[in-house]
């Protein structure tokens, strides 16, 4: 755990690692943290953690909230994460930047955003290849938001490389209001390139899709089983998307 208002800083990415030998041979939803839990007002810069995972519920997750809210200004810059489960995730980020980082041997969503009432986060410059799941991924459920007054909004992913996904979609939209995908490159998944859905999140499901902006990416070799996905993929079945603007895209 690092504590609000502390930082880590290493010496870069090739010369300071933090590896978890630890496997947790699938017991357990997430197999446990192998990283940092946070709290707020963090920075966590120059550096490689690395996990000890064959498959998905085999490690856990790099970074997270200590506690439901935490996660309040913090960065994630430059750092390489490896062989997990998910690069990080499950927290109420907030105010936070995920920036110039690395994403290899992920064996779920390498950037998830969610589930709850999280606020103005961006994803830029990073480099997701082979995720088991989405690369990037924002995933609002409405029991964490609606339900209790709350709402999810400002998330923005602009100029970051996604690649090689092998079962989820290189990007994704699942719930949430305010949203910025822009400048990004899509290239190569089983499933679509981008896909903006509701789901099923038993026992609730995602709330509607509002206000987004999907502007300038690229994206190609995508769509590559035979789910009948398209480049861009709509499948809004529990909600609907409401004021949406599609600009030049590169399919």
């Amino acid at each position: 755990e690092i504590p609000a208002g502390v930082s880590l800083y290493g010496a870069g990415m090739w010369y300071s690692e933090i590896y978890c030998p630890t496997r947790s041979y699938g017991n357990g939803a997430w197999g446990g943290m192998i990283g940092y839990y946070l709290n707020n007002n963090t920075v966590i810069s120059n550096l490689m953690i690395s996990g000890n995972s064959r498959y998905r519920g085999d490690s856990g997750i790099a970074i997270m909230g200590k506690n439901y809210g935490d996660g309040d200004n913090c960065v994630i810059d430059g750092v390489w994460f490896r062989n997990m489960t998910t690069g990080m995730g499950w927290t109420n980020w907030k105010n936070s930047d995920i920036k110039n980082c690395k994403f290899t041997g992920i064996y779920a969503d390498a950037i998830h955003f969610g589930d709850g009432p999280q606020e103005n986060n961006t994803a830029y410059n990073n480099y997701i290849r082979g995720c088991g799941d989405d690369g990037i991924a924002v995933v609002i459920r409405k029991d964490y938001t609606e339900d209790i007054g709350k709402k999810a909004r400002g998330f923005t992913a602009r100029f970051n490389t996604v690649s090689a996904a092998y079962w989820g979609r290189d990007m994704s939209i699942v719930g949430g209001a305010d949203i910025r995908y822009t400048n990004n490159i899509m290239d190569g998944s089983v499933n679509a390139g981008l896909m903006i859905s509701t789901e099923l999140l038993s026992p609730s499901y995602s709330v509607a899709n509002e206000n987004i902006r999907i502007q300038r990416n690229i994206i190609k070799n995508t769509s590559n089983r035979l789910f009948h996905h398209a480049g861009i993929h709509f499948d809004l079945s529990y909600n609907p998307i409401r004021n949406a603007r599609f600009e030049c895209n590169i399919i």
